[in-house]
């Protein structure tokens, strides 16, 4: 939702009228803090930005600003102001032909009435928002209304429909390989079979939800699903499976703090125990469960306690604060007064300031035994003053001046599609995309770089995946990305991150530019105690031989062998291009963990 948001809001971008009187960055703001989950402060900003946005007739503002207002009152449960805002927004976006707008709106109308269990309403709107994604090609919203509906056929217990709706999104989902949703709509069909009884599907469903869930290492979902499993497993009287999901459930919990999983699994465990007539081992689960569930509950009245007397502090310190301003204009007031008696008393000031003197005298003394003491403390305050400010700067880098480059490309990208016909524009609208493009990758370099800590070959590989699936978001070309765990505890240096980086990024460049390829693969693993790294296309491939004079080529030769590695590159005409990089697990790559 939220970078379908900034489309409209780039589309507004090409009037002058928004960049000059439409205040952007409080929108913007008021988007940010209801993304980080604080409604209150959001809305009172978007509520802000609703007559600002009128006042300059900007539609797509006022169109951004009532669908976020939707969303936050959604989320505070206020149901009723919430589809008052989606509905204006919706308007807005009819108004303005924004086809695109309006399916995602209308499917979040529908999700609003199936909270509020107004089932034929909902499914209505659902229709609604499936038709209008039809028309713009937007799967990824025929996929969520396929989902939404889904579930309302779930709980009608029309199992059957629910199912057939359930396969509808995960086809889609696996198109868009969107792996988070998968993993939903996998679970969500491990439920429909258990309503129904039919456990030998739960249970494969089930895991294949638990599979994408430990590959995306979420911890929650995965100690939830094994929870789910560890019943199906007693249901079907399958103890030794159900004993081994319930200790993995509660192993997950315990590394998240989801306390209320791993009590469960207390009470799971008993029961498990109790069926197998091992009452003794019933018993003791039975014990365990009774004193955390306790502690548990315990501990939630702690929090509640700690809440209401932070919330008590926090009332006092103000009231002291009002009392302290109060007493200071008091005190002033009184000075002035007293302003003429204080001449006549500076005389016998004088005397005093000799025993003053005699106490400045004894205090340096003090402060020169402390002052190494003082230096050190010093020292280490600028220290973290200086890593909390590149932690800063790394931050704003990637939420302004990331946000900016987007709406910049998007911008390049409406000059491509709006100016088809005139080659020049044209060519400044692509000239645009690609320095956008080329900004974008240089900042990624400059946030890890200000970053305080390196990152570990594990952790690179997520940032290359990350970076894979955005460089193609909008090309025609299918991307195959497989990776494992590589051994090893030490991190990759800031320059052998640089270099591996830029070799990738000019593979991918190459590829999208050069191969007319419909598939990609890349491939990470550890081969022969080595990191080897394989990017393959089924394109063109060279026209001519592989040309090692080539600039391109020679960049990337240089660029794994600074980094202890080597280059294989094998292309024939019509059979694609595969480059593959082996690089040593040495100095050249990684320094030790400080």
């Amino acid at each position: 939702m939220f970078r379908l948001l900034l489309i409209l809001f780039l589309s507004l971008s090409c009037t002058i009228l928004w960049s000059q009187k439409f205040d952007e960055d409080k929108l913007q703001k008021g988007i940010d803090l209801y993304l980080k989950g604080e409604f209150d402060a959001s809305l009172k900003v978007l509520l802000e930005c609703v007559p600002l946005a009128q006042k300059y007739q900007d539609s797509v503002a006022l169109q951004s600003a009532y669908t976020n207002l939707g969303n936050v009152y959604s989320s505070k449960g206020s149901m009723e102001e919430a589809l008052d805002y989606y509905q204006k927004a919706l308007d807005i976006a009819t108004h303005t032909s924004d086809t695109l707008r309006q399916a995602k709106i209308t499917n979040n109308i529908a999700t609003i009435y199936s909270d509020l269990k107004d089932f034929p309403v909902a499914l209505e709107y659902f229709e609604k928002a499936i038709k209008l994604a039809q028309q713009v090609d937007d799967y990824y919203t025929m996929a969520d209304c396929a989902n939404g509906k889904a579930m309302i056929k779930e709980q009608q217990s029309d199992y059957d429909e629910a199912i057939k709706l359930y396969m509808q999104a995960l086809e889609i989902y696996q198109e868009l390989n969107t792996e988070d949703r998968l993993a939903l709509v996998y679970n969500n069909l491990g439920v429909v079979y258990k309503q129904q009884n039919r456990l030998d599907q739960t249970i494969y469903y089930y895991n294949k939800a638990l599979e994408i869930a430990e590959r995306l290492e979420a911890k929650y979902f995965i100690a939830a699903i094994s929870a789910n499993l560890a019943g199906v497993y007693l249901l079907q009287k399958q103890y030794p499976k159900a004993i081994e999901m319930n200790f993995l459930a509660m192993e997950k919990a315990k590394e998240i703090g989801a306390t209320s999983i791993w009590v469960e699994t207390y009470g799971n465990l008993m029961d498990v125990y109790a069926e197998m007539k091992d009452y003794k081992k019933a018993f003791e689960y039975a014990k365990i469960y009774k004193e955390a569930n306790d502690s548990l509950i315990n501990t939630e009245r702690t929090a509640q306690l700690a809440e209401m007397k932070e919330k008590y502090e926090s009332e006092r310190k103000e009231a002291e604060n009002v009392s302290l301003r109060q007493k200071n204009q008091l005190n002033e007031l009184l000075l002035n007064k007293k302003a003429t008696q204080i001449r006549i008393r500076n005389i016998l000031l004088f005397g005093s300031l000799l025993i003053i003197v005699l106490l400045v005298i004894g205090v340096k003394l003090y402060i020169s035994r402390q002052q190494e003491k003082v230096k050190l403390q010093k020292i280490l305050t600028i220290k973290e003053t200086e890593r909390q400010e590149r932690i800063r700067i790394a931050k704003d880098l990637h939420d302004d001046l990331g946000a900016g480059l987007t709406k910049i490309n998007f911008l390049g990208e409406l000059i491509v599609q709006e100016t088809s016909d005139n080659n020049k524009t044209n060519n400044y609208g692509k000239t645009i995309k690609e320095t956008v493009r080329q900004l974008s990758d240089n900042i990624r370099i400059l946030i890890w770089s200000l970053n305080s800590e390196n990152l570990n070959i594990n952790e690179f590989i997520y940032h290359i995946r990350q970076y894979t699936f955005d460089y193609f978001e909008e090309l025609p070309i299918k991307i195959n990305f497989q990776s494992s765990d590589i051994v090893g505890e030490k991190n990759i240096s800031k320059e052998s991150f640089r270099q591996l980086f830029m070799t990738i990024k000019e593979c991918l460049n190459n590829i999208a530019k050069h191969s007319e390829a419909s598939e990609i693969k890349v491939n990470f693993a550890e081969v022969n105690g080595k990191l080897q790294i394989v990017i393959q296309d089924n394109g063109k491939g060279f026209i001519e031989p592989v040309k090692t004079s080539s600039n391109g080529l020679k960049n990337i030769r240089n660029r794994v062998k600074s980094v202890g590695g080597e280059v294989n590159i094998d292309s024939r005409p019509g059979k694609g291009t595969k480059i593959e990089m082996v690089i040593e697990f040495g100095e050249n790559l990684y320094k030790e963990v400080v």
